[in-house]
This record gives C-alpha cells, sequence and structure tokens, in this order.
C-alpha cells in the first residue's frame, strides 16, 4: 500500500536536513551539499524541512488516525509566512532575516546572497504550507493540495534535469541564489510521501487503485520520466563530447526513447494479459463454488421442507382431534408448536426461493393470466393462518382487469409472502384486504398498470425500515404482536426482487400504529376483462 512509503520518505528527508543543519552548525561545508554541488543548502531550508519531515513521520508513526488538524494549521501557517518573509531580500532592501539569525556563518561571495534560502525553495515551501492548510479542501471531485503537490513535484523534476544536463538556466532563476540540488531531492522526496499519506484523494488514488488504470500507472508514469530524462542526459552528453552534433544527438535520442518505449509498452502488455488470464481463472472458479453452494443450499433446504410438512400434517391432525381428545392446555401447547414449525417452513421456502431468483438476471417462466387467478391462490394458501388468528381476509377485486404477463408461481408466492405478513400483524377481529384495480399510465405514450393492494391494520412500518428490506444485507424484522415469530424480512427482500426483475414496483405506504399498504404495480398487457369474484368469501 503507498500509505506504507510515507514513513520511510518522510525519515529520509528528516536525515537528510538533519545532517545539513548539523554541517552549518559545526562549519563542514561538506555536509551542507552533494556531489560537489556549487549551492550549499541554506540552513532555513534545512530548518523547513526539519519541520515538515518530522510532522509526516510523527503523523505517520504516532498518530495515524489522528486529524491533527490544528497542528497542521499551525505548521501550514509558519511555513507560508516564513517563506513570504526569506523572500523580503530579493524584493527590496528591507530586513534580512537570514542574515540577523546567522550572519557570522554564511559564506562569502561564492555566489549571489550565498547561503540563502533561493526564492525558487521559498515558493515551494510556500506551496507545502499551502498544502497543509487546504489538505482537506475540495473543488467538486478534486483536492486543491493534490494540484499544489502537482506543482512542487514538476518543478522539482524541471530541476533535476537541469541538474543532470548541467544547465543552470533550468535551476537558477536569473542572478539571485540557485535552488541546491540537494533540496531539488528533498522536495521531490517529501512531496511525493505527502501525496501517498492520501491515498483515496485525486491524484493519488489513481497509482493506489486495484484497477487496471493504477496497475499501468503505477508501472509506465515513473519509467517514462525516467526514459525521457535518460535520452535527453546521452544526447547532451554526446554532444558535450564531441561524439554527434545536435541533429544526430536529437535523432539519436528520438530513436533510443521510442525503442525503450516500445519495450515498456510491450512488457506492460505482457503482465496485464498474465493478470487478466489470472483474474478470468480466478472468477471461473468462484462461479463453480458459486454454483456448487447454490445446489448445495437447494438440496438443504428441499431435504428440510419435507420433514416439516410432514410434522405440519401431524400437528394439524392433534389440534383437529383426529388422534384423539386434547385439554385447552394441550392445544394451545401444539397451536405454538405449528405456528413454530410454519415459520420454520416459511424460512425455508424463502431460501430456497433466494437462490432461485436472486440473481443479476432470474430465471422466469412468464405468461399472460388474470390477476384474479393470483390472488384467488394467493389466498387460499393464507385460509387456515387467518382462520386461526381470527383474521377475516377480503378481496376486493375491481370487475374490469386486464391481464398481466408474469411467472405465476413466483407470483403467487409474493402475494402470500405478503398476505401473511398482513395476517401475522393483525389482531382478531380485524381485517386484511387486497385490493386490485387499474391505473391510468404514467405518460400518453405508456401502458396501463394493475396495481395490487395489501391493506392491514398493524402497528405499520417506517419509511427507513421499508428501504432496509429492499437491501440483501438487511437484518431487520418486521415487528410481531409476541403471538408469532417476526418475520426476518428476507421474504420482503425476495418478494422487491421477483417483482423489479418482471418490470414491476414493490413500494410500501405506511405510518406507525396506522397499518401498512403493500402495493404491486405490474404493466397491463390485454385489454380488461370481467371477473367472476365468487370463490372468493
Amino acid at each position: 500500500m503507498v500509505v506504507s512509503l510515507v514513513g520511510p520518505l518522510a525519515l529520509s528527508v528528516f536525515i537528510i536536513a538533519a545532517v545539513v543543519a548539523t554541517g552549518w552548525l559545526f562549519a563542514i561545508p561538506q555536509l551542507t551539499t552533494v556531489v560537489n554541488g556549487r549551492v550549499p543548502m541554506a540552513p532555513t531550508t534545512a530548518l523547513g524541512f526539519l519541520l515538515y519531515a518530522g510532522y509526516l513521520a510523527y503523523w505517520y508513526y504516532l498518530a495515524r488516525g489522528r486529524s491533527l488538524r490544528r497542528l497542521r494549521l499551525v505548521l501550514g501557517a509558519f511555513l507560508m509566512i516564513g517563506s513570504l518573509s526569506l523572500l523580503l531580500p530579493y524584493v527590496y532592501n528591507g530586513p534580512d532575516l537570514e542574515n540577523l539569525l546567522y550572519a557570522g556563518r554564511l559564506p562569502s561571495s561564492l555566489v549571489p546572497y550565498p547561503g540563502r534560502m533561493s526564492p525558487l525553495t521559498a515558493f515551494m515551501f510556500f506551496n507545502l504550507g499551502l498544502v497543509l492548510s487546504t489538505l482537506l479542501l475540495r473543488l467538486r471531485d478534486f483536492y486543491v493540495a493534490q494540484f499544489l503537490l502537482l506543482i512542487n513535484i514538476a518543478m522539482s523534476l524541471v530541476f533535476l534535469v537541469g541538474y543532470l544536463l548541467a544547465e543552470p538556466g533550468l535551476y537558477s532563476p536569473g542572478p539571485y541564489t540557485s535552488i541546491a540540488n540537494l533540496t531539488v531531492f528533498c522536495f521531490l522526496l517529501i512531496s511525493f510521501a505527502t501525496l501517498c499519506a492520501y491515498p483515496r484523494q485525486t491524484v493519488s488514488s489513481v497509482f493506489a487503485g486495484s484497477s487496471l488504470g493504477g496497475f499501468v500507472a503505477r508501472r509506465l508514469l515513473p519509467l517514462c520520466l525516467l526514459i525521457a530524462i535518460l535520452g535527453g542526459s546521452i544526447c547532451v552528453l554526446g554532444v558535450r563530447c564531441g561524439l554527434w552534433n545536435w541533429k544526430l544527438g536529437t535523432a539519436f535520442q528520438a530513436v533510443f526513447e521510442a525503442s525503450i518505449f516500445a519495450l515498456l509498452v510491450f512488457a506492460i502488455a505482457l503482465s496485464i494479459n498474465k493478470n487478466e488470464r489470472n483474474r478470468e481463472l480466478s472468477i471461473a472458479q468462484h462461479e463453480k463454488l458459486a454454483g456448487q453452494r447454490d445446489n448445495f443450499m437447494a438440496v438443504l433446504t428441499h431435504d428440510l421442507k419435507n420433514p416439516l410438512i410432514g410434522s405440519d400434517h401431524v400437528l394439524s391432525a392433534l389440534l383437529m382431534g383426529q388422534l384423539g381428545p386434547l385439554t385447552d392446555g394441550q392445544k394451545q401447547l401444539i397451536w405454538f408448536l405449528k405456528q413454530g414449525n410454519h415459520e420454520l417452513l416459511i424460512k425455508v421456502k424463502n431460501l430456497l426461493a433466494l437462490y432461485k431468483y436472486d440473481r443479476e438476471n432470474p430465471a422466469f417462466d412468464l405468461c399472460r393470466t388474470d390477476v384474479a387467478n393470483l390472488v384467488r391462490e394467493a389466498v387460499d394458501g393464507v385460509k387456515e393462518q387467518a382462520s386461526l388468528r381470527k383474521v377475516e381476509l377480503v378481496p376486493e377485486l375491481g370487475s374490469d382487469l386486464p391481464q398481466v404477463s408474469v411467472d405465476i408461481t413466483a407470483m403467487v408466492q409474493v402475494l402470500t409472502h405478503l398476505l401473511r405478513n398482513a395476517v401475522r400483524l393483525s389482531g382478531p377481529g380485524q381485517k386484511v384486504t387486497i385490493e386490485a384495480c387499474l391505473e391510468p399510465p404514467l405518460n400518453v405514450a405508456g401502458s396501463c398498470l394493475v396495481a395490487i393492494v395489501v391493506r392491514d391494520q398493524g402497528p405499520g412500518l417506517t419509511e427507513p425500515d421499508w428501504e432496509r428490506f429492499c437491501e440483501s444485507s438487511s437484518r431487520t424484522s418486521l415487528p410481531c404482536d409476541g403471538q408469532e415469530p417476526s418475520d426476518s424480512g428476507l421474504g420482503t427482500y425476495l418478494s422487491h426482487r421477483i417483482v423489479q426483475a418482471m418490470g414491476g414496483k414493490l413500494s410500501c405506504e405506511s405510518k406507525p400504529g396506522a397499518g401498512c399498504a403493500f402495493k404491486i404495480e405490474l404493466p397491463a398487457v390485454s385489454e380488461p376483462v370481467s371477473h367472476d369474484l365468487r370463490g372468493f368469501a
């Protein structure tokens, strides 16, 4: 993970700055430059790196997970104010802060403004201070701090190329103090470390992501920069050594970079193909395991269903007195056993249906049917439960309703589930109505909708509860009156998925204490027909 780079990079910069500060403190000039650099890192520059790198190291090793907002804003303000104050001697003959701090330790006249911070360095420190102050400021989807860090990284690369090619015009701001090569290296490290510290922000997210884009960016961009710098360096060195002129050197550079880029793209393409093959194998293996799991669960739930159905018949026979007379206490106990067995059977059936229908493209056997037939089958399946709870089922179907195209088994399962919930949430003497009517189209070109509404007089639901029922990960339970186990919400989620897959919509209108109205909207597929409502009584 890219965050793991923050600590080592910050410590590296901190150590370099500490060595330079030691060189100034004990008058050891060899410690303030690198590779016989002509311009040393200024003592104020070393102090700035000590503060910034120390902050990053402290955040990474000791305060990860804490915001450190106050410390970050104070350090950002200090860097901005300090860098602006160090620019004053370059603008006009005002107070020279560096000269006041360590006048006796500055070198004499080898370079303009010797031992003082370069204006380029001051500008980049100002940028770092601004980064700390705007670290979480976002304009649309782009973080401001990331843009400022990219400016520092781009400037550091330009200065680095200038030193590699020995071109002072790339790192020297005219007659003023040039930025030291060691300073350039530290800015590059510290800016990159700050990018890595926030891998979810705009630019960092591209490199830190596990997607194909992140894979290519992490490998291609650093090598492209390295190849471009290497090609330019070879061209310039060849001209200076008299191996070729500028035209031949430029042509050689173009051929060299094109060849390396082609090899690089080929190598990355091979790596991507290998990763893609591994990914396809992994997907195939997961699909195979998922298929085996689904088959196992289907067999398991089917095997669990059979003994539950058998025990349900036995309990029903006991309650009806077919196996001999029972006392009132025994009947009540057997009734509770039957209800628990019944709820368990429903959950097993829901689980079996979940593995059948909970897919991106579930398979349905669609056919045209009358809404009255669907309602009749659902009501027949709930009559016994309603009778035991002394709840009245009241069908209210319109006389002229068109047909709908649905999977009859799946839609009856949805209606049965909604009716069972409504009956369970209703008390003795209350009514559960199931209404069906024709609704006008939403627009002129649209088709009519058939609405089926299951309405109860129970405790009702809140809108957040209904939204959670539509999520597969929900463990919300419907309320219950204590006489029967509460529903786990699996059947409601499954009903929502089935209706949605058939081109319909399942919604809920409810207020706490005022009952629920579950509404199914299905597109009509034929002209209205008259229904015989006899048989619903």
